[in-house]
């Protein structure tokens, strides 16, 4: 399949899911493939870690390309959660920056439907985003922890502490 003409396009997209869940005996099997790319195929290797050592990988890189989405740690959220409402043309308060973080987390891609979501709910009203639309709009779809909960009451955060008290006692 993989040398064969693709039907009604001009290339044929083949992916590869879970590329990191292959075996040795696998990713070797699958080395002829690279050493001779196919001009009418094109290969997309996905996986949550790819070990980029592995003679299959590293051969792709050189003679595609590697892309890495990481996912921001805690402390760069809010940051990341201006920078896509920038790229929207939104602008947001502090506090509704902390209350997206609160509500959604690390999932970057709820959080860009809520800030669509958000974009299109303000629409051309004057200043920003507050806490209050993001509470009336986004539904929290991240699960709170106990650990969050406790770092909040040690940082003396008494907000946080409370919504994120809020948030464990909904979760049961």
């Amino acid at each position: 399949l993989y040398n064969s003409y693709p039907m009604m396009a001009p290339r044929r997209l083949v992916l590869l899911r879970d590329a990191d869940r292959l075996s040795a005996p696998q990713c070797k099997a699958l080395e002829p493939v690279v050493d001779a790319p196919s001009e009418t195929t094109v290969v997309v290797a996905m996986g949550s870690k790819l070990d980029m050592r592995r003679k299959i990988f590293s051969q792709m890189s050189r003679q595609g390309m590697a892309v890495e989405f990481k996912v921001p740690y805690e402390n760069k959220l809010p940051e990341a959660i201006r920078e896509m409402a920038a790229e929207r043309q939104l602008a947001l308060a502090p506090d509704a920056v902390d209350r997206l973080c609160l509500y959604v987390g690390v999932q970057l891609s709820e959080m860009a439907n809520e800030l669509e979501k958000l974009a299109i709910y303000v629409g051309d009203r004057a200043g920003p985003v507050t806490a209050n639309d993001v509470q009336e709009l986004v539904g929290v779809s991240r699960d709170a922890s106990v650990f969050e909960f406790t770092d909040a009451v040690g940082r003396g955060d008494r907000r946080q502490a409370v919504e994120l008290l809020h948030s464990l006692l909904d979760q049961g």
